[in-house]
C-alpha cells in the first residue's frame, strides 16, 4: 500500500516542480512622474507663502503675465490669483480697468537629481571581458526643485512702481536612502506634504455618488396644448403680468417659482 502511495506523491512533486507559469501585466506611466510635479508644485507654494498679498485687498488688480515664462505655468498663475482673492483683491481683465498691475516673473522653476552612495564602483578586469560588480553599502537619491519668483507693482498709466516688489526663492525635495540595497527610507518636504493631506478630510465635504441617476421633471419643460385649445389667451396675445399677479396665477415650474419684475440688481463696480 505504501509503495503506490509513495510514487503517487513523488509523480505529483516532480509534476509542480516541473510546472511552468507565466503572468503578463502590460502597465503604461505618463510622461511625466506624479513625484515630479508634486515638487515643482510644493516648490512654487513654498515661494509664494514669502509674498505679502493683502496690500492689494480692496484694490482692482490686473495680473499681467506676459512676462512670465516657466514649468506649469496654468499652476502658478492660477495661484497668484487664488491668493489675490483670498487677500480681499479685485482681479480685472484688462490694465485699463485696474488700480494696479501686478506682473510677475520666473528666474527659475524646475528639478534636479543628485546619486550618492557609499561602497566599491564597477572595476572592469583588464584584458578580460568581465568586471567586478558594483558594491553599494550606502545609497542616496535625491530629486529636488526650486522656485524663483519676482514680483513688480505699478500703475496702469503712468507705470509708477509701488513698493519695491522683490524676489522669493524656495526649494522642495524628496529623498530616499537604501542600506544594502534594502529600502527606500523615504523623508523630504513632499512626502511629509502628501502623508499629511492624505490623512486630513474637510468637515464639510461629501463623498460623490458611485452609481450615476437622474429624476424624471415633474412636468414638461414645455406645456402640450390639448386639442381645440391654445397656450395663449384667446385673443391669440401673450400676457404679460406684474409680480403679485404672476405670482398667484402662474403655475408651479419645474424649476421652482418664476416672477416678472422690472428691477434689477447693479454689479457694484
Amino acid at each position: 500500500m505504501r509503495a503506490p502511495l509513495t510514487r503517487a506523491l513523488a509523480l505529483a512533486v516532480c509534476t509542480l516542480v516541473g510546472s511552468v507559469g507565466c503572468t503578463t501585466m502590460k502597465t503604461s506611466n505618463t510622461a511625466r512622474t506624479g513625484l515630479e510635479q508634486l515638487l515643482i508644485s510644493n516648490a512654487i507654494d513654498q515661494s509664494l507663502d514669502k509674498v505679502n498679498f493683502e496690500p492689494f485687498a480692496g484694490h482692482k488688480v490686473f495680473l499681467d503675465e506676459s512676462k512670465l515664462e516657466s514649468v506649469d505655468k496654468p499652476y502658478l498663475v492660477s495661484s497668484i490669483r487664488t491668493r489675490l482673492m483670498h487677500s480681499g483683491a479685485t482681479l480685472v481683465p484688462a490694465a485699463d480697468k485696474a488700480e494696479v498691475v501686478l506682473e510677475p516673473r520666473s528666474g527659475g522653476v524646475g528639478t534636479d537629481v543628485v546619486d550618492t552612495f557609499l561602497g566599491i564602483p564597477e572595476i572592469a578586469v583588464p584584458g578580460m571581458p568581465i568586471s567586478i560588480p558594483e558594491l553599494q553599502i550606502i545609497k542616496k537619491q535625491n530629486q529636488s526643485a526650486v522656485a524663483k519668483l519676482g514680483f513688480v507693482a505699478y500703475t496702469p498709466g503712468e507705470q509708477q512702481a509701488i513698493g519695491q516688489g522683490g524676489i522669493t526663492l524656495a526649494k522642495s525635495n524628496d529623498s530616499n536612502w537604501f542600506f544594502l540595497g534594502m529600502g527606500p527610507l523615504q523623508k523630504g518636504s513632499v512626502r511629509s506634504e502628501v502623508k499629511r493631506e492624505v490623512r486630513t478630510k474637510s468637515p464639510g465635504a461629501q463623498p460623490l455618488p458611485t452609481t450615476i441617476a437622474f429624476a424624471s421633471p415633474r412636468r414638461p419643460l414645455v406645456p402640450t396644448p390639448t386639442p381645440g385649445t391654445s397656450p395663449f389667451e384667446p385673443s391669440g396675445r401673450v400676457r404679460l403680468t406684474g409680480e403679485r399677479q404672476a405670482s398667484e396665477t402662474s403655475e408651479e415650474s419645474p424649476f421652482g417659482e418664476i416672477r416678472a419684475t422690472g428691477e434689477f440688481q447693479s454689479i457694484p463696480e
